[in-house]
């Protein structure tokens, strides 16, 4: 299980111009010493299959982990992309899945790859599509009444405060 949670407070640099060129953002999650340690880690323990998913921050891809052939999936985050708050929300993201990953009905997330450019989040492989999708088609109507999505937020709050 993934234990660094003191190394996520991301650090941003202003753009700067070189050569007379804008140059992008430069943001780190662990700093520039980790992230060149972790270069090739990735490739030697996880094999990078297809693409299964995109959201606003990130690309998801199917794995292998090479050691016992388990399938995994790679949430790939293009760093120089992110805005101080979409930064924010990804650093929300990871303590949140940190936090709830031992409970059965959460993703496992299993260990955290950075460098320069992207962060990938090694997470637990869920075949089946979107939840989203599954939420839509739930339902006769394709939406929930407003008591409906009280019980399933009062599920998720009461989730979160156990763990």
């Amino acid at each position: 299980m993934f234990d660094r949670r003191q190394n996520l407070s991301p650090k941003s640099h202003k753009n700067s111009v070189k050569n007379g060129k804008k140059t992008a953002k430069k943001r780190s999650f662990y700093g520039d010493a980790y992230a060149t340690k972790q270069k090739g880690k990735l490739q030697k323990l996880y094999k990078v299959k297809e693409k299964i998913g995109s959201g606003t921050f990130s690309t998801v891809r199917r794995g292998i982990r090479r050691g016992d052939k388990q399938e995994i999936a790679i949430k790939i985050i293009t760093k120089t992309d992110l805005n101080d708050t979409e930064a924010r929300l990804i650093k929300r993201e990871i303590g949140v899945m940190e936090k709830l990953s031992n409970h059965q009905n959460i993703v496992k997330l299993y260990d955290i790859f950075e460098t320069t450019h992207h962060l990938y989040l090694i997470i637990e492989y869920c075949k089946g599509g979107e939840l989203f999708d599954e939420l839509i088609n739930c339902t006769p109507k394709g939406w929930f009444s407003e008591r409906e999505t009280s019980q399933i937020i009062r599920y998720f709050f009461v989730l979160f405060l156990e763990n």
